[in-house]
């Protein structure tokens, strides 16, 4: 056994009882591994080696092909699963994960070097510093884990330790780490007081962003085991003495809920939790079989109204569940920016006509009032008034050039400026929202209109005073 084997034997002993130790069939996934040795290269062009496998076959790491575009790829690690893959985690290279086809990766002492068709030269996904050692080999595990091992029986980086938009069997969250959805990039992660919570996207840490928080503060990590249970839980106990105690608050338990099939030596089941793309957090479990067909059961989720989810319909728009469906409606006076894709929000249309001479001569806009009910905003307004008369409510928006809506839900109203984010209609709220339109010709926001007329100005608010 040559010198570098045998290290990556050691690496892979030590691993078996120090690395990721949490329960006992955690523990036989993750020294489960198929071991990568220095020179061992990745390319997409090469179809015998686009990945690297774990021992089962479940988790690849490698390239993988980006969907509608041509000969993009990113690095991933994913589950070769049927009918279709799964993605558990995805680098971002220089803040975009797409790369040419002729990229390659190739494991050298220094790391994962990826090169490119420009001849450039980079480390990716090994942020260690030079007193770790160099590297000495690399581990794809069962447990879905990519791991780069240094010369003293180290682990120099893991994929769990970097994680993206999931959570795997084995995994943890802590604290000063966060999840990012893919698309829009919702964003789960910790409040200072140790509580888990979910921002809208595009947005800062504040509360007026938030939109579902665990409710359980002080604590350091949110945990998935490989029997499906979600955990959040914290350390007390007399840390200068040594005597530590793990306190626990389960968020979800796989295996109490829904079709659960017995395990067989042909069935492996994976548990992730994922903040998926349209803002909820989900909790899953994949049955695989033998010849990698699966079945995949929704465990849990922290959301059961779409609505709920702060930005999932863009600015100017609202939402509405229609059918059980969540639907983005533009505001009145407003029209979607892409009747294809109406979550993106909508924008203010009115015309030169809205503009003409008043009666007295004076050039301006010229304003009518729209209402709706049972709408509610999640989110700050510039003014709150004590005011027991909606019609005051309504025409108090009339007064002021910044206010383009006002909220009464007695004994308030609230007066908010453009761009108007995180509305939806509540049927168990009694509010009234009231519209500044602009008057003259403008579109009916029920139509779909995805770019104002030729040779028509539109004026698009999209900015905010934070």
């Amino acid at each position: 056994m040559g010198f570098l084997a045998a290290v990556c034997l050691v690496v892979l002993v030590k691993s078996f009882f120090l690395i990721f130790v949490v329960d006992a069939e955690t523990i036989t996934n993750q020294s489960n591994a198929n071991i990568i040795r220095l020179g061992s290269s990745l390319s997409p062009n090469n179809t015998t080696t686009p990945y690297w496998l774990s021992p089962s076959g479940i988790f690849a790491f490698g390239f993988y092909p980006q969907g509608g575009i041509d000969n993009s790829f990113s690095i991933r690690i994913w589950m070769l699963t049927l009918p279709k893959n799964v993605t558990v985690w995805t680098a971002s290279i220089d803040g975009s994960p797409l790369l040419p086809s002729t990229a390659t990766l190739e494991l050298t002492r220094l790391g994962l070097l990826l090169r490119t068709r420009d001849d450039l030269q980079r480390r990716i996904v090994s942020t260690f510093d030079e007193e770790d050692g160099a590297l000495t080999c690399a581990g794809m595990f069962d447990s879905g884990n990519f791991v780069l091992f240094g010369n003293e029986s180290n682990v120099i980086w893991d994929s769990f330790d970097s994680p993206t938009d999931t959570i795997l069997g084995g995994q943890n969250l802590r604290r000063g780490q966060e999840l990012v959805s893919t698309g829009l990039g919702y964003r789960l992660s910790w409040r200072n007081d140790g509580t888990l919570v979910l921002y809208a996207p595009n947005s800062f840490s504040r509360p007026e962003n938030a939109y579902w928080d665990s409710g359980i503060p002080h604590k350091e990590k949110l945990f998935l085991n490989n029997t499906g249970v979600l955990s959040i839980y914290s350390r007390i106990g007399n840390f200068s003495q040594r005597r530590e105690f793990s306190k626990l608050s389960i968020l979800a338990n796989g295996t109490a809920s829904g079709y659960n099939p017995s395990k067989s030596r042909d069935t492996a089941i994976v548990y992730r939790a994922t903040l998926d793309a349209d803002g909820i957090f989900r909790l899953y479990s994949h049955h695989i079989l033998s010849n990698k067909s699966s079945s995949v059961f929704t465990r849990w989720s922290n959301l059961q109204n779409q609505c709920d989810v702060k930005g999932f319909c863009g600015l100017n728009s609202y939402c509405v569940r229609e059918g059980g469906n969540a639907v983005c409606v533009c505001y009145p006076g407003f029209v979607f920016i892409n009747a294809s894709t109406k979550s993106r929000g909508c924008y203010q249309n009115f015309s030169e006509e809205s503009c003409r001479p008043s009666k007295e001569g004076l050039l301006g806009l010229r304003y009518n009032i729209s209402t709706l009910k049972n709408l509610w905003w999640d989110d700050h307004p510039f003014s709150i008034t004590p005011m027991l008369d909606t019609e005051l409510c309504k025409n108090s928006c009339l007064e002021e050039s910044s206010c383009w809506a006002t909220l009464y839900s007695s004994p308030n109203s609230s007066k908010y400026r453009l761009p108007l984010r995180y509305g939806k209609v509540s049927p168990n709220k009694t509010s009234t929202a009231f519209f500044k339109l602009v008057l003259g010709k403008i579109n009916d926001t029920k139509h779909d209109i995805s770019s104002p007329p030729e040779n028509q100005p539109a004026i698009i608010l999209m900015t905010r005073t934070i």
